[in-house]
């Protein structure tokens, strides 16, 4: 019974045709369609472009040397490198080979158990890169657990949505994610999931459908971002990018748990002070005054709540919810923004370093015991001893540190 759960060894031959499969994928030309709705955010939406078009000249020695950036620009989003899975029923099924977050991580589900043809599921999903490089051509074997099978038909996607798509259309995208360069295999039947895809600013994004279960990360603010009719030139988000820019995977609860919620944990309160902190700083580092001009005239009208009567105004006005932090972070990449926070001048240094002086001294309470930090009995007595403010600022410039690391030795 194990064999029909063992995954075969990875043949030298696919593997090197998966290979030269991703490194002859033709370069991709941007698409700069733009939205052709004349209102207030058209505006925002034009001085973003002239942003672009400004700063690709002075920028292009710097996404050069971007590691992960030169490999997003052979990234495919082309169809016709959309692999069909034939529907053959009699062979062996892998184990389940989507990604999900299994025991507090994002890897491999790797379930053995009650398994389902994997071209059953409708959704959006990442798929384990080396078990489907361990079938070769064999796609029809892999295999979807009874627990991923049943959340995507009855929890994922609306009712009756499996009638709307034809079981035929079920297919592997290989592609690379947009925002760390890297190979995936993505499943979905159909070109794309109508209800769980996006267009943002007139170009398209795929993210897993399980990660709009519960975190709003992508929600409609027209004309800015809509719901997708097509995947016309989509780009990819993986798991892990999609964790770690603002957005949350769904986590199933255990028996008799209740379902997480990304918003209900507080998971999001620093969206709107980092989205404004994140315009900011793209304002002040482009080198275009004529953008800069344009939208400080955008801004300065927003002074107008100071005046008590046009205070009380806004008060009984609702306010619409802005886009989420995931979602600008995406806007800026998918146009190529990059905002550097790394070329510090010797002044901004020594103000960081008085301002963090003067913190400390209002949170001396967090010294509560200095023989903790003097002689601790362990690495985590020591840690949780430092004040958060010194922990937060070694966390940062460590973290940083090996995350560079980390993109070189996969350049290499």
């Amino acid at each position: 019974m194990s064999e029909n759960f063992t995954i075969k060894q990875s043949i030298s031959e696919n593997i090197q045709d998966v290979n030269t499969f991703f490194d002859n994928i033709p370069e991709c030309e941007d698409d700069f369609t733009f939205l052709q709705d004349i209102n207030s955010f058209e505006t925002a939406h034009l001085l973003l472009q002239e942003s672009t078009n400004s700063s690709n000249s002075e920028n292009s020695k710097e996404w050069e040397e971007d590691s992960a950036t030169q490999s997003i620009t052979t990234e495919s989003t082309e169809p016709e490198n959309d692999m069909s899975i034939p529907q053959v029923t009699e062979k062996a099924l892998t184990a389940c080979a989507v990604v999900d977050i299994v025991d507090g991580k994002i890897q491999c589900c790797g379930k053995t158990e009650n398994l389902r043809r994997l071209w059953q599921l409708v959704g959006m999903w990442q798929l384990d890169k080396l078990m489907v490089e361990s079938v070769g051509r064999d796609l029809d074997k892999l295999g979807v657990c009874y627990s991923h099978f049943m959340f995507d038909q009855n929890k994922l996607h609306s009712e009756g949505i499996k009638k709307s798509k034809n079981i035929l259309e079920s297919l592997i995208h290989p592609r690379r994610c947009r925002y760390c360069g890297i190979n995936y295999y993505f499943f979905s039947r159909g070109k794309f999931c109508a209800e769980h895809s996006w267009k943002l600013l007139g170009k398209h994004i795929q993210i897993l459908c399980t990660g709009q279960k519960s975190c709003r990360a992508l929600e409609g603010f027209e004309p800015i971002i809509i719901k997708a009719q097509s995947n016309y030139k989509a780009r990819y988000i993986c798991c892990e990018c999609y964790e770690k820019e603002g957005g949350h995977l769904h986590i199933k609860p255990g028996r008799g748990k209740n379902e997480s919620n990304c918003h209900l944990e507080g998971k999001h309160e620093q969206d709107l002070v980092n989205s404004l902190e994140l315009i900011n700083k793209w304002i002040i580092s482009s080198n275009n005054t004529q953008l800069q001009m344009k939208i400080l005239n955008l801004i300065v009208p927003a002074l107008q709540i100071l005046d008590s009567e046009n205070n009380n105004t806004l008060h009984n006005t609702f306010i619409k919810l802005p886009p989420s932090l995931f979602s600008i972070k995406t806007i800026f990449k998918l146009y190529k923004i990059k905002i550097n926070n790394s070329n510090l001048t010797p002044n901004e240094c020594s103000q960081i370093g008085s301002n963090l002086a003067e913190n400390l001294e209002k949170s001396h309470k967090e010294f509560k015991n200095f023989q903790l930090l003097e002689s601790p009995n362990s690495l985590d007595e020591y840690q949780l001893a430092l004040p958060k403010l010194i922990y937060s600022l070694f966390k940062g410039m460590i973290s940083n540190l090996l995350e560079n690391k980390r993109k070189k030795a996969n350049k290499k």
